[in-house]
């Protein structure tokens, strides 16, 4: 997937205390889109709009976690 050479780069930013700066400021994505209402004008497309959210919060999470286990390999 990376090279190790990329993962050590990434192990060194993880350890950097500015890396809380991108958790919260991740963080705070996440909650600016849970409070974004869901409904629309379409039962259809509410339940669009709920899914669309999740995903997007979902990627966001996904994203973290994966750099988190590509520095532990």
């Amino acid at each position: 997937m990376i090279t190790t050479t990329e993962k050590q780069q990434v192990r060194q930013l993880l350890q950097d205390p500015k890396w809380k700066a991108v958790e919260n400021i991740a963080e705070a994505l996440i909650s600016k889109i849970k409070d974004d209402t869901v409904l629309r004008n379409t039962e259809w497309d509410t339940i669009k709009e709920a899914v669309l959210q999740s995903g997007r919060i979902e990627g966001i999470r996904n994203f973290i976690q994966e750099l988190y286990i590509q520095a532990q390999q």
